[in-house]
Formats: C-alpha cells, sequence, structure tokens
C-alpha cells in the first residue's frame, strides 16, 4: 500500500511539473486539440498583449496564440493561434465564432490532413468546420466556425489588471470533402481561460 501512495504521489507530482499549471500566474490560456494541450500563463507584468505568446480578451474579441515556445510565458504546446469573436459577452452561456483563418498551426493542418479533412487541392487542409454535426454541406457551411455554450464565469473590467475568465468544450465536425461535403469529421476541443483585459 505505501509503494502504491509513493507510485501515485510521484506520479501526481511529475505531471504538475510537466505543465507547470500552479497558482502563481495572473493570465492563462489553455487549449486542448489534437491530442495536444496548448498552454501559456504569465503576469501581468509581462508583454501579454503584443509578445510572442498572447492572452487577450475583451466582451468582444479574445486572442490566444503561441509563437515563441522559448518565451517566459510558454508552458505546452506547438506553435498555434485563435481569435474568437463573442456575439454578446455576458455572464453565462454565450455564442460566438472562431473566426475564419485564424484558427492556425502546423501541426493543426497537418492533424486535420491525416484524419481526411477537405484540402481542396491546395495540399493543405481547408480548416472549416461546424459545431453541431455531422451535417450536409449547407447546413456545415452557413454554420461554418461559430460555437454556442462559451461559459464566462467573470468579464473582468478594461484597464490590464483584470481578465476575462470562462470556458468552452466541444466536438467540432470539420469537412470531409466526400459525397455531399459533409461536415462529418468530428474533433474535440476544451479551451480554458483567463484573459488579460486590455
Amino acid at each position: 500500500m505505501k509503494y502504491i501512495l509513493v507510485t501515485l504521489s510521484i506520479f501526481f507530482l511529475s505531471s504538475c511539473n510537466r505543465l507547470n499549471t500552479n497558482n502563481s500566474y495572473d493570465y492563462f490560456f489553455e487549449i486542448e486539440f489534437a491530442g495536444e494541450i496548448n498552454r501559456v500563463q504569465g503576469f501581468y507584468a509581462d508583454n501579454w498583449m503584443t509578445g510572442p505568446n498572447v492572452c487577450w480578451g475583451n466582451t468582444q474579441t479574445m486572442k490566444f496564440s503561441i509563437t515563441d515556445i522559448t518565451a517566459d510565458n510558454y508552458i505546452s504546446g506547438q506553435n498555434m493561434s485563435m481569435i474568437i469573436s463573442f456575439d454578446n459577452a455576458q455572464l453565462g452561456s454565450n455564442t460566438g465564432t472562431i473566426l475564419n483563418g485564424t484558427f492556425l498551426g502546423y501541426y493543426i493542418g497537418s492533424y486535420l490532413e491525416s484524419l481526411g479533412v477537405y484540402t481542396a487541392g491546395s495540399g493543405m487542409a481547408v480548416h472549416g468546420f461546424c459545431e453541431n454535426g455531422p451535417t450536409d454541406w449547407g447546413n456545415g457551411y452557413s454554420n461554418q466556425g461559430k460555437i454556442s455554450n462559451i461559459n464566462i464565469t467573470d468579464l473582468g473590467k478594461s484597464g490590464g489588471n483584470t481578465t476575462l475568465k470562462g470556458s468552452y468544450q466541444s466536438i467540432l465536425y470539420f469537412n470531409s470533402g466526400t459525397g455531399a461535403n459533409d461536415y462529418d469529421i468530428p474533433v474535440p476541443i476544451r479551451i480554458e481561460f483567463s484573459a488579460v483585459r486590455p
């Protein structure tokens, strides 16, 4: 029994160490997609809005990116970026859009291509997706990028020393380009954030 407890303790400590997700930070985002946990965390004094890895948001738009894995606020993951716009941000459940062309990253494109996501003959996966699927091309295209149930728990206040807090979790359906061009390739996504209010 003692051996099991020691083993579990070592496993728990090494897992926490690997992601360094302790509570000594002011802002963070964590996006789990394509088998990767992409995480940035830092302090208000950091260059959180214009630095290589950004994490900011207001009641209209949020931006998350990793463009330098050697930066101090990098924790895990690969180069990627995402911009989310809100329809009308309020506390509780919200709707919005992952803006077309902003959900990017080399590993994201490679992963989607490996699943058979439509490439339009360009050799690069077309990252169009819809949240409610599987569905046909017409419905998928008209709802492309739209997301729902973005749970906002704190709107913060503008000024740079508060954060917009919330989470989102769903399954996104990407376009396979087969048959009627159905949006039928499911990929789970999970987002948690405490984004600095500029």
